[in-house]
This record gives structure tokens, C-alpha cells and sequence, in this order.
């Protein structure tokens, strides 16, 4: 097992060697001379150090304005900073700045292994809550999203008589994620997203249709009467409102990425869409993307919702590429167009299964 990392940082060699010696035995011991270097063995070290030994009187930059440092980056709360003092002078101003302890010199070998021992314990233990609670409530955001999706599976049952393959869908977005992630243009903007919660947002985009009377949701648009319309399209606004209440104590990402997904999925690329208008990069990119699979969906299983096509029949894989393709640039982001008419063979092998 390999041990964890303890950054010492002392101007004196003599006691950075006793610290050493009476630590190396259970950790792995970084050494830094003064500050400056400290601070750059930090930046390197950041996410596996697990605890730092700072002497607070050094020349070039000391203790209290590396701590100063390290509370304004927000490192002391995920490493533990234990001060090397030979007086409490510091003490006060020290704790404000996040210093958990601190261990004066002459050093006492027991009284060092304790202190560092017990810190280091603590933040295992911290990180294994930290990590607990995020599982529970990933597990939570999933389950939910789980349940709202047999929701509208249930709405399209109800009205086609068949339930919409919204796993399809996921897939297809997953697909579409996984290689857009990659694209020069989209690799920056995937740096932010949750790519997991945008895959899980199309399970659930259309949730706003449990508003909708069934009498108008096998209407196609051409038939219905103005006010009609607006019931039908603002699915999109109740879809978002319904999450932004159900989904109050889930984390902000993951909800943004739904409530995304829900009142911009029926924009287009040339501002013709509804409810906002938005233009171009002006969609948020989930609703980009889940745009384009939802609306091949809508092609070849004859949803009239979403079929961009004046009739409401079904139309083969082929016949569908072809007009998502004619598509591009009014309707759709032409670079996700492109690459979703390159995955066109593992999209059909996806919808045949």
C-alpha cells in the first residue's frame, strides 16, 4: 500500500531531519527549505499530499504568509497544516489562518508521531464521509431521475400505446458525449459538465409532457389551434419549473443540467426554435445535443411532437440521416450534426437491439 505524502517545510535542515526520522517509517516525506519552495511542491502535490509540517520563522516567504496563502486557494480544507513554532506568539492569528495544530521545538518524537498520526486519521476519515455522502446522493439523483423517467415513459404509453425507448435515447446522447468531448471545438465546455448527469438528463427532458392533455399530444402542430400550441410547447417551461421544485437540495450541476434539457430542447440552431428563441452557442450544449437524437427518435417512431417532416409516418434510419442532415444549420448545431451523421452505424446498431 502506498503511503501518504507529508510536505515538511523548515529552513533548518538539522530539523527537518528529525522530523524526517521520526516520520518516514509510515509516511513518504517531502522536504522544502523555505516557503516559496513549499508553495511550488504544493502546486505539484496538491491532491496527494495529506498533511504539512510549516515552520513558521523562515527567510524568502514564512510561515504565516504560506498558510495566508493556502486559506485564500482554499488548501486548508483539504490538507491539514500543523505549525513548527518555538512560541505561541502565532498561535492566534495562525488558527484563524486554518492551521489544525501546532508542535513546538525542541521536538518530542512521541508527541510529533501523535499529533501527525491523529490529523492524518482524521482527514481519512472525513474523506471517506465526504465521499459516502456523495454517494448517497448520486444514488439519489439517479434514483430519481430513474423514477421521472418511468413517469414519461408512462405519458408516451398512454397516448402511442407504446413506450419510448428513452434508454435508446441515453445511449445515443452517451455515444454523442463521448466523442463530442473530444472535439476541438466542445473539449473546453466538456471540461465543466457533469457528463454522466447530461447522459441522464435525456432520460427525463420531456417530463414536462405529464401537463399536456392526452387529446393534444398525438395532435401534430399543423392542427392545432393557437392555444393549443401553447399548451403543447410550454411542456418545455413546466418541465423546468417541475424540476427546479422536486430537485431543491440536489447539487447545482446536476439540476441545471436537467432544467437545461427540459426548457431548451426544442430550440434550433437558427433562433426559430421555442420557448426562448436562442440562437447558435446561445442553447446550453445538453440541449443541443439531446435536440438532435430526440428528433431522429421522433423520425423513425412516428412521435408528431417532435417530427420535423409535414407527415407523421415513420421513415427508415437512412431517410432520417438524410434529413437531420438537411437540418444542419437551422435546426441544429452543424458540428454535432457532423459528428452524429459519422456515428450513423453505431446509432443503428444501437436502435436495433
Amino acid at each position: 500500500m502506498e503511503k501518504q505524502k507529508i510536505l515538511v517545510v523548515d529552513d533548518s535542515e538539522f530539523n527537518r531531519k528529525i522530523l524526517v526520522n521520526t516520520l518516514e517509517s509510515d509516511y513518504d516525506l517531502i522536504e522544502a527549505q523555505n516557503g516559496l519552495e513549499a508553495l511550488k511542491i504544493i502546486n505539484k502535490y496538491t491532491t496527494s499530499l495529506s498533511l504539512i509540517l510549516l515552520d513558521i520563522m523562515m527567510p524568502e516567504l514564512n510561515g504565516i504568509d504560506v498558510l495566508r496563502f493556502l486559506k485564500e486557494n482554499g488548501i486548508v480544507s483539504s490538507i491539514p497544516v500543523i505549525l513548527i513554532t518555538a512560541a505561541d506568539s502565532h498561535e492566534e492569528h495562525a488558527l484563524q489562518l486554518g492551521a489544525v495544530d501546532f508542535i513546538t521545538k525542541p521536538f518530542e518524537p512521541k508527541i510529533v508521531k501523535a499529533r501527525v498520526n491523529s490529523h492524518i486519521e482524521l482527514k481519512n476519515t472525513r474523506e471517506q464521509l465526504e465521499a459516502l455522502l456523495v454517494h448517497n446522493i448520486n444514488k439519489a439523483e439517479h434514483d430519481w431521475i430513474t423514477t421521472m423517467g418511468v413517469i414519461v415513459n408512462a405519458v408516451e404509453f398512454k397516448t402511442l400505446k407504446k413506450v419510448k425507448k428513452y434508454s435508446k435515447i441515453r445511449k445515443v446522447v452517451s455515444l454523442l458525449v463521448d466523442n463530442l468531448s473530444t472535439h476541438k471545438k466542445f473539449e473546453d465546455e466538456f471540461l465543466l459538465l457533469d457528463k454522466n448527469a447530461l447522459s441522464e438528463a435525456a432520460t427525463i427532458y420531456n417530463i414536462g409532457k405529464i401537463f399536456v392533455p392526452d387529446s393534444l399530444l398525438f395532435k401534430k402542430e399543423d392542427y392545432l389551434f393557437e392555444d393549443e400550441l401553447k399548451i403543447i410547447r410550454d411542456h418545455t417551461i413546466n418541465g423546468k419549473d417541475l424540476i427546479e421544485l422536486c430537485m431543491k437540495d440536489f447539487s447545482d450541476d446536476y439540476k441545471n443540467m436537467c432544467k437545461d434539457a427540459c426548457l431548451y430542447h426544442h430550440e434550433k440552431w437558427d433562433g426559430s426554435g421555442y420557448p426562448e428563441g436562442l440562437k447558435g452557442d446561445e442553447i446550453p450544449l445538453v440541449a443541443r445535443i439531446i435536440t438532435i437524437v430526440d428528433v431522429y427518435d421522433s423520425l423513425i417512431n412516428k412521435r408528431p411532437e417532435s417530427n420535423p417532416i409535414s407527415h407523421a409516418e415513420t421513415v427508415s434510419h437512412m431517410e432520417a440521416l438524410k434529413i437531420i442532415s438537411e437540418k444542419s444549420g437551422t435546426d441544429f448545431d452543424p458540428e454535432i450534426t457532423e459528428v452524429f451523421l459519422d456515428l450513423e452505424n453505431e446509432i443503428y446498431k444501437i436502435y436495433e437491439k
